[in-house]
């Protein structure tokens, strides 16, 4: 969706939205990357709305979670360990 669409509706933009399949049910996953510090609070509630906005075009329930670089990059002299 196009961040100009959202932003229009005071909406975040969106980082990435996938949309997942639990069993029977469909789900939208909408996922802010950060590289640095987490979210700020109008930030969250932005991007909520995009949540709640994207998940009643679509009829499907949604969630949005974040992911920081320092989560998933080594650190300096560190191995990447991959998640099974």
């Amino acid at each position: 969706m196009c961040p100009q669409f959202l932003r229009s509706r005071d909406c975040g933009q969106v980082d990435v939205a996938v949309l997942l399949k639990r069993r029977t049910e469909h789900y939208l996953k909408v996922v802010e990357a950060k590289s640095s510090v987490s979210c700020g609070t109008r930030q969250i509630r932005r991007l909520l709305d995009s949540v709640d906005f994207l998940a009643k075009i679509l009829n499907v329930p949604g969630g949005l979670e974040q992911l920081r670089r320092e989560d998933y990059l080594p650190k300096p002299r560190q191995v990447l360990k991959l998640k099974e």
